[in-house]
């Protein structure tokens, strides 16, 4: 990626009050990998370019200035209509236009297809894709109404609640492949309460659970090292790949 390319993605981000990790979190990317795009030193794939086009709700030429000026051949500059790229954007596709050839991605269902030059590509779309479609909240509601109206379970039923917050962290942490992401303070309470108040005398020790937060974290922190050099050692790949 070109510097001035890099810069505008900077001001970009700037400009709608941003940080590097919120964005990367709405991306669901690694900060260092817009950090990287940032520096010049990585190009966003098509999936992050669009989502960046949708954020700023600009389309795809607007985000990166798209207009190549290809070096003279021969002594002789080429026409400038076939120098210039065209990008339009419609829902769940990209069509891009360089002269009289046609590139065309279509996204739907998780699916990525792409059609150049008459030939046709698909690619399977990321795992995110289908996990941050699942209702969990409505699926926990339902849990709490059925454990309340076939069992009378209203309470302790309640608690199921929080696992709202922990299976939300879960697909984050498979999404991410990372433990550090797992809501593992919502998780422990819930234990806690939920042993409270259905295992007699519970509450006089079960609190020694709430201990091993803190444990948890200090043993979290030795893999975030190893996790950012996976993390880099992914876009790298991915970066040769392109």
């Amino acid at each position: 990626m070109n510097k001035e390319t890099a810069q505008r993605l900077v001001e970009l981000r700037k400009q709608h009050g941003l940080s590097q990790e919120a964005l990367a979190e709405r991306l669901y990317v690694s900060r260092q990998a817009v950090s990287k795009w940032e520096r010049g030193e990585a190009s966003p794939d098509t999936d992050n370019l669009i989502a960046l086009a949708r954020l700023y709700g600009i389309s795809l030429d607007e985000l990166l200035g798209v207009c190549i000026k290809e070096e003279q051949q021969g002594g002789e500059q080429r026409d400038e209509s076939e120098a210039h790229t065209r990008v339009y954007i419609s829902n769940g596709c990209i069509k891009c236009y360089k002269g009289d050839k046609e590139t065309r991605v279509d996204v739907a269902d998780g699916h990525i297809t792409v059609n150049k030059d008459g030939e046709t590509t698909e690619v399977i779309g990321k795992p995110e894709s289908y996990l941050r479609r699942i209702p969990v909240p409505i699926i926990i509601t339902i849990i709490y109404l059925a454990l309340g109206f076939a069992a009378e379970l209203w309470h302790p039923g309640w608690i199921v609640f929080l696992m709202i917050p922990v299976i939300d962290s879960v697909i984050t942490c498979i999404i991410r492949k990372s433990i550090r992401h797992f809501c593992y303070p919502v998780f422990i309470t819930a234990v806690f309460l939920l042993l409270g108040c259905t295992v007699q005398g519970a509450w006089g020790w079960s609190w020694i659970l709430l201990l091993t937060v803190p444990v948890f974290y200090s043993v979290a922190r030795l893999f975030k090292r190893s996790d950012r050099e996976d993390e880099d050692d992914d876009e790298d790949e991915q970066e040769c790949d392109d």
